[in-house]
């Protein structure tokens, strides 16, 4: 018998024992000092607000309303935006879309204060929403100064 015939089962055998396989011992993974902990990724809960936060307007006053999505993944945009007002006698919303474009500086939707009154303003997005309580009051001339 040759040195290569008594060699090669030698180191076959050594690498099917590494791999768990051939012997039918169980073989374990060699431990490793535990490193440091990395804490997970906090959970972002999705939230949807709108500013201003409330308002007082003379009748016939406009307010610009803005939206702000924090947690939301990419596939929620400003398409599942719905505005409503809980009395479109008082307050009425309408949703703005400039050029398909939005931005900080461009309000989502504008109010207009059309009689006296309170009103709520909802936007829902994705199953969240927000609201803004707003005040009508009767347009007097000190309101325009």
């Amino acid at each position: 018998m040759s040195a290569r015939t008594l060699v090669l089962p030698t180191v076959l055998g050594l690498a099917l024992m590494a791999c768990g396989g051939g012997g039918g011992g169980e073989t374990t993974a060699p431990r490793l000092p535990p490193g440091p902990r990395v804490p997970p990724d906090p959970v972002v809960s999705p939230s949807v607000d709108v500013t201003p936060a409330a308002a007082t307007l003379a009748r016939g006053a406009r307010l610009s309303l803005f939206l702000t999505l924090k947690g939301f993944s990419d596939d929620v945009s400003d398409r599942g935006a719905i505005w409503s007002s809980s009395d479109s006698r008082i307050v009425q919303v309408s949703r703005l879309n400039v050029n398909r474009e939005w931005s900080t500086s461009i309000p989502w939707a504008v109010a207009y204060a059309a009689s006296p009154g309170n009103a709520t303003i909802t936007v829902w997005v994705a199953g969240r929403s927000a609201s803004v309580p707003i005040t009508v009051t009767e347009a007097t001339a000190d309101n325009y100064r």
